[in-house]
């Protein structure tokens, strides 16, 4: 006779890309994890961020979230039928579903009692639900252990699933007729694994058979087992990493603590329901661990996300609008983001209008302020308001009052803010005043102190430029970069503070004349290169690609040469950039750009990309082409060989001892001069180069000249007071080898 020992049927799950629980006491009333609820007596219903599940004696409905835009539901409903092991089955009882809660568990559950020692359980996560069936006593008879479970659905089966039941199943919304099916839309039936109550697993098996979803666990692994044996998979809406749909307004920042940036974007679920939903990505963009689920509260609005970082505590701050409905009440709120993904409580800060802007934020790079700078407008006035972003993990705090950066009796409109303050503690906040009926408006400026005061006096720029679409500012905190998209193309202009007051530096310089359509301009300050993007229709209508082009500050002087980020059949819009600025030239360089892209075909989803920039590229080559004699030394750069970097210098190893040395610079296509065993470089111009112990620096900046990308250079170490005297013509003189070094980006 077999003797029994105790085994479970583990989790299936439906599911969306795996989104924590929020179990924190700490966090705001409205959780991450969704509540669930009951409708009358014997129904209950779950709501989570892109489904919404109910609960009910005759089965459970899972209903992933529908687009704005799309007109349907991606909905299944199942009906657990019999579970037991080869021809001897246990029919389900049709029950009623018990609310409950596991103990020190943040998700909720519900529980279903179906008799012959099975419990089915499913826990509510915010990206699924994952049904649990737990058997408390050995099933009869032999074989595989198999729960089957009655599905009714209109989603079909994905092309791309194949036949490797181990890997869960995914169901589609079908095609229409000459079509695809959307991409991404749908629900997700996760893999299937057993649990022992010693704590052995094993992989079991997810089959569709005709309306019948099968769920199973080996016979070996049942046989082996110590009851109770508990069976689990995950149900949730399919999304990509970045889930499709109606995602956009992203924004993005770089925390350089944690070297890590956040995006965040919105995510319309429908006409009453938006989320804000966070990714963080490590330095070279790629994403760290899954999405952030910022803010979520079933059946409201949040939207209009921004983002800013704070070096002194290592953490971000996100801020955006939100109402319980369309018609508000609208409140800016606020919380921080830890860069391990995890959450602050919510402060809400004021209520606003719905025909109001939403916030903007400043971030803050000095070394001990602990503050952020948040900006909005209510079509009158413009505030300012300081916002403390706490090193921990909590809850962001006003330090002070709100501040008046100007009133007027009609308004001010269009407020750009600053993204950065640089190490100089200052932000600088533009608007346009509406004082005066057009054309009699004019573009004003002010600059903000790291301690939240008013600094110097307004500056007046004159009327905005006729054809004006968009512009936006970023800086230093000392200089300033201010791009104009006008429909005569792309201008910029200088704003700088003197000690005592913002001024403009000069008048605004045309950087493009293409006239294509343009919108939704950026601006980063990189340190070497100030960045500006925006969406261009390159002359056909919607066909939007994100263009952009490094300036150099201080100039606005174009600093590289244009590009493009192409996505054939898409609409790409709202390029946002946060910079990784340091104050080195080269490292931390970086910036990286986030968009929405919007598909051509119905239901015209979109979804949030990313890109990664560097002012200063890998540069060019550094050849070694021989003819050194004498005192046997070595070149090599400190650096990327490319335009806009005025750090580059050229090392010369193995000097020690030397009286002096310096670097020929000459055109590779000049003949060398031969000189006793020595090829000697022509040179054009001699550098000096400063000696230290073994090594000596000759530095070579180059500026920002798009022309000279492709231009090449002949570099050659001179080193004086050597033992050797390779060439007749000087005593104690050595040459290293020539090297071509040819100027990247």
């Amino acid at each position: 006779m077999r003797t029994f020992r105790s085994p479970c049927l583990a989790t299936l799950v439906l599911c969306a890309t795996p989104i924590p629980c929020q179990a924190d006491a700490r966090v705001d009333p409205t959780p991450a994890c969704p509540a669930v609820r009951a409708i009358g007596d014997r129904v209950l219903v779950a709501e989570g961020p892109r489904y919404v599940a109910s609960f009910a004696a005759d089965g459970v409905t899972f209903t992933a979230a529908p687009r704005r835009r799309a007109g349907r539901e991606l909905d299944l409903r199942l009906r657990t039928e019999s579970f037991g092991r080869g021809d001897e089955r246990v029919q389900a009882d049709d029950v009623a579903p018990a609310a409950e809660r596991a103990a020190g568990d943040a998700s909720p559950g519900v529980r279903y009692a179906r008799g012959g020692g099975a419990i089915e359980r499913w826990r509510v996560r915010p990206d699924g639900i994952e049904l649990t069936y737990t058997f408390a006593q050995p099933m009869p008879g032999d074989g595989d252990l198999v729960v089957r479970l009655a599905l009714t659905t209109a989603l079909v089966p994905g092309a791309a699933t194949g036949d490797d039941a181990e890997l869960g199943l995914r169901l589609q919304a079908p095609a229409a007729r000459g079509t695809h099916p959307p991409r991404a839309t749908g629900v997700r039936i996760g893999a299937v694994t057993g649990l022992d109550a010693a704590g052995r697993s094993c992989r079991g098996n997810v089959r569709l058979n005709e309306a019948m979803l099968e769920l199973s666990l080996p016979a070996a692994f049942v046989d082996a087992a110590v009851w109770p044996i508990v069976l689990d998979p995950l149900i949730g809406p399919d999304f990509a990493p970045n889930p499709v749909g109606d995602e956009v307004r992203p924004a993005a920042a770089y925390e350089a603590t944690s070297r890590r940036y956040l995006a965040v974007w919105q995510h319309d679920m429908n006409l009453a329901n938006s989320q804000i939903v966070g990714q963080l990505l490590d330095v070279e963009g790629n994403p760290v661990g899954g999405t952030v689920l910022v803010r979520y509260t079933p059946g409201a609005l949040a939207i209009e996300p921004v983002v800013a970082s704070v070096r002194a505590s290592g953490r971000f701050l996100v801020a955006w609008l939100e109402a319980p409905g369309f018609f508000g009440p609208w409140t800016i709120a606020c919380r921080c983001v830890n860069p391990d993904g995890s959450l602050s409580p919510v402060l809400s800060l004021v209520t606003t209008e719905p025909e109001h802007p939403g916030p903007l934020l400043g971030s803050n790079a000095t070394s001990a302020d602990t503050n952020v700078l948040m900006v909005y407008g209510d079509r009158v006035d413009v505030h300012a308001q300081r916002i403390t972003v706490p090193a921990g993990t909590g809850a962001p705090t006003l330090p002070g009052a709100v501040t008046v950066v100007t009133n007027a009796a009609t308004g001010n409109v269009d407020v750009k803010l600053s993204k950065g303050c640089g190490t100089a503690g200052r932000w600088v906040v533009t608007w346009i005043n509406t004082t005066q009926a057009q054309p009699a408006a004019s573009v004003r400026a002010r600059a903000i102190g790291i301690d939240g005061h008013l600094l110097g006096t307004e500056l007046h720029l004159g009327p905005p430029a006729a054809g004006l679409t968009g512009y936006a500012l970023d800086g230093d905190g000392v200089d300033f970069l201010l791009a104009e998209l006008r429909s005569a193309g792309l201008f910029c202009r200088m704003l700088g503070w003197t000690g005592s007051d913002l001024v403009a530096q000069g008048t605004p310089v045309r950087v493009t004349g293409s006239t294509t359509g343009k919108s939704d301009v950026d601006v980063a300050f990189l340190g070497p290169k100030t960045l500006v993007t925006w969406s261009d229709d390159g002359g056909t209508p919607m066909a939007n690609d994100i263009h952009g082009l490094a300036l150099e500050p201080g100039t606005c002087r174009a600093c590289d040469l244009p590009f493009g980020i192409a996505r054939p059949g898409h609409y790409d819009f709202e390029p946002a950039v946060a910079a990784q600025y340091t104050t080195s030239p080269t490292a931390g360089d970086q910036a990286l750009i986030v968009f929405s892209s919007a598909e051509f075909t119905p239901p015209f989803d979109s979804e949030v990309r990313a890109q990664r920039f560097e002012a200063i590229g890998a540069g060019g080559p550094f050849v070694n082409t021989g003819g050194g004699c004498g005192r046997r030394t070595s070149m090599s750069a400190n650096g990327p060989i490319a335009i806009a970097n005025p750090g580059l210098a050229f090392r010369v190893d193995g000097v020690a001892g030397a009286l002096a040395v310096s670097v020929a610079v000459g055109i590779p296509t000049a003949a060398p001069l031969p000189c006793g065993s020595c090829q000697v470089a022509v040179p054009v111009v001699m550098l000096p180069a400063q000696l230290g112990g073994d090594r000596a620096e000759a530095h070579l900046g180059i500026g920002c000249e798009p022309s000279l990308v492709g231009a090449a250079l002949e570099l050659q170490a001179w080193v004086l007071g050597t033992a050797e005297s390779p060439c007749p013509l000087v005593a104690s003189l050595s040459f290293s080898d020539r090297h071509v070094a040819t100027i990247g980006q």
